[in-house]
């Protein structure tokens, strides 16, 4: 699923009011309802896990 939405859209800077964030929720079944698995922050064309990033920093990476 992807979601847009202005996320600095209460700063006075209109350059950055105006900019459109992007992320991608993986969603899944677990006991027949729909549950967020991971999401994707999407930036300059790459997205990146959550998921991964929490992992890392459990390991202390």
């Amino acid at each position: 699923m992807k979601v847009t939405f202005k996320q600095w859209a209460c700063l006075d800077d209109p350059a950055m009011k105006d900019t459109v964030t992007e992320v991608h929720f993986d969603v899944i079944q677990e006991d027949g309802r729909p549950v967020i698995d991971d999401i994707h922050r999407v930036g300059d064309g790459e997205t990146d896990s959550l998921v991964d990033e929490m992992n890392s920093i459990i390991k202390g990476e």
